[in-house]
């Protein structure tokens, strides 16, 4: 079955096609620098944005721009 007929509508997937959940530790790249960063995802995520936040501050991304770390 493929990753894309898996996919739930409403449910935030990372760009390995995991599910993303509140209280999840995701790794974010920037789009426009390339740089990575830690967060936790501090609010349930939708299929259009994950709200996360780190020591340095928060931020909102794209579901696809996450890698959730297990």
């Amino acid at each position: 079955m493929s990753k894309r007929f898996r996919e739930q509508e409403g449910i935030a997937y990372d760009r390995n096609g995991h599910e993303i959940h509140k209280g999840d530790t995701v790794i974010w790249t920037d789009p426009e620098l390339g740089y990575d960063a830690e967060y936790e995802v501090y609010e349930e995520p939708t299929e259009e944005t994950v709200k996360m936040a780190n020591d340095y501050g928060e931020c909102e991304a794209f579901p696809h721009e996450c890698m959730v770390v297990k």
